[in-house]
């Protein structure tokens, strides 16, 4: 039956050895039988890992986030304001420590953004609703804090 075979490929021309196409059918179907289990695993993985983004996503939009800003425009303001109520020879801005009223806004924004509270620091105001400075409040503590040294 095999030398039939090889007859009849060879009289249509094709010079195919039907051992190798026997040996290649059965490593083919090894092979489909081998990678069906891990291709079920990848699009297994892949549902899973879209659900838990999908619900991520989804909780994150549900959670109330606080938005606010500190500017430095308002907080220069308000030092100028407070710097015009003092003696001419004592006026200076953040008692001449500006550099330390830096690192303390950063501090402060820092120490104030937790789960569900976001502070911009901006040169300007912030446009937007459900947006508030809290310039002032930092301001007053940037107060305190250089007061006390």
């Amino acid at each position: 039956m095999q030398s039939d075979k090889n007859k009849k490929l060879k009289e249509d021309g094709k010079t195919i050895d039907t051992k190798l196409d026997n040996t290649q059918a059965s490593a083919e179907n090894q092979m489909q039988k081998t990678c069906q289990p891990i291709s079920i695993a990848k699009y297994v993985l892949a549902i899973i890992i879209i659900a838990s983004q999908a619900f991520y996503a989804g909780s994150y939009k549900s959670r109330n986030v606080q938005i606010s800003y500190i500017s430095q425009g308002e907080i220069l303001a308000l030092e100028k304001e407070r710097v015009s109520a003092q003696n001419i020879k004592d006026r200076q801005l953040f008692f001449g420590k500006p550099e330390n009223a830096i690192k303390h806004i950063e501090q402060i924004q820092k120490d104030m953004s937790k789960n569900g509270v976001i502070i911009l620091l901006t040169d300007s105001k912030i446009y937007g609703s459900k947006i508030a400075s809290i310039s002032k409040e930092v301001h007053l503590k940037i107060i305190e804090r250089l007061g006390a040294q």
